[in-house]
C-alpha cells in the first residue's frame, strides 16, 4: 500500500503512437538515453557543458538523478506529490561519495518505479490542470528530458548523439503541447516542418500567447492578415533547438524569418 492505496498492477502497457502503425517504447528511450547520459559523463565529472553555463558534467549528473528520483518517488504513489525534501535529502545521500554512483542509482530506482506501474496509473504532473496524469505521459516527459541532458553530455565531452527521428519527432510534439510560451508580439503562423519525418506543427498567436494552432485557426490568422514563417530541419534539430541547444542557423528559416525565430525565443525555459 502506497498513501492509503494499492500501486497499480503492472498492467496494459503500451507503445506510444504518434503515427499509425508505428510506436515508441518509452521504458526503452529512457533506459537508452539514461544509459548513454551516464556512459558520456565516465571519467569526465569535470568538463564544463557549453548547453547549460557555469556547470560542469558532475553538475548536470546530479540534476538529472534529481530527476529521475522524483519520478521514480511519484511513478507509484497513486497520484500524490512526491516529498521534496525527501527527494533532496535522497539525493544528498546518494551524492555524498563519487558522482558516477549516484546516478546509477537514481537511474535504477527510476526503472524500477516504471516498470511496477501500468500505462494509465495516475502519477501526479505539474502541467496536468487536474494535477495527475498517466504514467505514460510522465515517462514521455523523463524520456525527452533525457534526451536534451543526454546531448548536453554528449556535447560537453566532443561526442555527437543521434536521436532515432521517431522519438524526436515526438519530442517536438511534446513541446508544442506544453513548453510554448510568450507571444510572437503580432498575428502569425509558424511552420516546424521536420523534414525526416514529414510532420508539420502550426504555431502562433491569436491573442492567447504563443501556442499549437489548428489547421482552422492558422487559416484564420492569415486571414486577418497575420504573417507567416517556417521553420525546417530533421526533427533532432527542431527538437534540440526548441531547447536551444542547438543555433537557428542549423534550421531552415522561409517566409518572416523574424517571426520564424521568435517561436525559439519566445518561450520561457525554466
Amino acid at each position: 500500500m502506497i498513501g492509503g492505496r494499492a500501486a497499480e498492477p503492472p498492467a496494459r502497457r503500451t507503445r506510444r503512437r504518434y503515427r499509425p502503425g508505428v510506436g515508441i517504447d518509452l521504458r526503452a528511450a529512457v533506459a537508452e538515453h539514461g544509459d548513454g547520459l551516464e556512459a558520456a559523463a565516465r571519467g569526465r565529472l569535470d568538463a564544463p557543458v557549453p548547453a547549460c553555463p557555469g556547470w560542469l558534467v558532475g553538475d548536470l549528473v546530479r540534476h538529472v538523478a534529481e530527476v529521475e528520483l522524483w519520478w521514480a518517488a511519484a511513478l507509484p504513489a497513486g497520484g500524490a506529490a512526491p516529498d521534496v525534501d525527501g527527494v533532496r535529502r535522497e539525493v544528498g545521500e546518494l551524492f555524498a561519495g563519487e558522482g558516477q554512483a549516484g546516478l546509477r542509482l537514481a537511474s535504477a530506482r527510476l526503472r524500477d518505479a516504471a516498470g511496477r506501474v501500468g500505462d494509465d496509473a495516475p502519477v501526479w504532473a505539474w502541467w496536468s490542470p487536474t494535477g495527475r496524469t498517466p504514467a505514460t505521459e510522465v515517462l514521455r516527459r523523463v524520456a525527452h528530458e533525457l534526451v536534451v541532458h543526454h546531448h548536453d553530455a554528449r556535447e560537453a565531452v566532443g561526442e555527437p548523439l543521434a536521436v532515432v527521428p521517431e522519438l524526436a519527432e515526438d519530442g517536438v510534439a511534446e513541446f508544442t503541447e506544453r513548453f510554448l510560451g510568450g507571444d510572437l508580439g503580432r498575428p502569425g503562423v509558424v511552420g516546424l516542418r521536420a523534414v525526416d519525418t514529414g510532420r508539420t506543427w502550426l504555431v502562433g498567436s491569436v491573442g492567447d500567447g504563443l501556442r499549437l494552432l489548428t489547421a482552422d485557426e492558422a487559416d484564420r490568422v492569415r486571414a486577418g492578415g497575420g504573417v507567416e514563417g517556417a521553420l525546417s530541419g530533421t526533427a533532432e534539430l527542431l527538437h534540440l533547438a526548441l531547447w536551444r541547444r542547438v543555433a537557428l542557423d542549423r534550421l531552415v528559416v522561409e517566409g518572416d524569418g523574424e517571426l520564424a525565430r521568435a517561436t525559439i525565443t519566445a518561450s520561457r525555459l525554466g
